[in-house]
C-alpha cells in the first residue's frame, strides 16, 4: 500500500513538472520557434513516459532497452554494404541480366 502511494506521488510530481516547466526557460522561449517548442514538449513527454514505465515495469523497460540497443548496434556496425550475404540455392543460376545470346554464352565461361 505504501509503495503505491509513493508511486502515485511520483506520477503526480512528473505530471506537474510537465505542466509547469521551470521558469528559467522563459528567456529561451522568446528565441525558439513554436515548432521547436512543440518538439521539445513532445520529447519531454516521451522521457516522462519512459521514466513512469521504468518505475512501474522496470524489467520490461530494461529488456526493451537491451533489444533496441542490440538492434541499433547491428544496424550501425553490421551492414553488408551491397555485398551479397547469402544466395538462395534456386537463384544461383539466375539469368535475369541476360540481354542477348552473347550474354548467355559468355556466362558459361569459367575462366579466361
Amino acid at each position: 500500500m505504501g509503495e503505491k502511494d509513493t508511486l502515485d506521488k511520483q506520477v503526480n510530481a512528473m505530471e506537474m513538472e510537465m505542466l509547469h516547466p521551470d521558469s528559467n526557460d522563459k528567456d529561451r522561449k522568446d528565441s525558439v520557434s513554436k515548432y521547436q517548442m512543440y518538439i521539445k514538449h513532445r520529447f519531454d513527454q516521451l522521457i516522462a513516459l519512459v521514466k513512469l514505465y521504468y518505475r512501474v515495469y522496470p524489467r520490461a523497460v530494461v529488456g526493451l532497452a537491451i533489444v533496441f540497443g542490440v538492434l541499433f548496434v547491428k544496424l550501425l556496425f553490421f551492414r553488408h554494404r551491397g555485398k551479397t550475404l547469402y544466395v538462395l540455392p534456386h537463384l544461383v543460376n539466375h539469368f535475369g541480366d541476360v540481354r542477348s545470346y552473347y550474354d548467355l554464352k559468355i556466362g558459361k565461361i569459367d575462366h579466361w
